[in-house]
């Protein structure tokens, strides 16, 4: 094999695998669309629970710090203060103190601790159903 043809397989074999470092480090989340709306689903006691959600994809999305003037922050920061106990201000935005009681949560309940809401955080985390005072998991 010459030299050129090596130095030219070498440098390919260097492109994939780098190419294949930075699709592995970038974030599962960073596909999904912004949470801005609420809805509901039925949680693991059959009783309606509402979760936010995205008026075009449904409940496969998130939100982050800086997401703000948001129903869909709303129904996440009430579920938060209801069934671990902040005393976050339900304001629709999801600031610093948001962030970091979605990091407990996600430390409390076993997820990977990023401060971003996500669908993996939706379904292990316990939510306020409207008509029943217990905080119960979702699908």
């Amino acid at each position: 094999m010459s030299k050129k043809l090596a130095r030219l397989l070498s440098g390919l074999f260097v492109s994939m695998v780098a190419a294949t470092i930075v699709s592995v480090a970038t974030p599962a989340h960073a596909a999904y669309a912004t949470c801005n709306v609420s809805g509901t689903i039925y949680n693991h006691d059959n009783v309606l629970t509402a979760i936010p959600k995205n008026s075009t994809t449904g409940v496969t999305c998130q939100m982050r710090n800086g997401n703000y003037d948001n129903n869909a922050v709303r129904v996440l920061q009430t579920s938060l203060n209801k069934c671990y106990y902040f005393n976050l201000v339900v304001d629709g935005d999801f600031g610093t103190a948001t962030e970091n009681a979605v990091r407990y949560v996600q430390r409390v309940e076993g997820v990977t601790e990023t401060g971003v809401y996500d669908p993996t955080l939706r379904v292990n985390m316990r939510w306020f159903p409207k008509d029943q005072a217990i905080c119960a998991y979702v699908d």
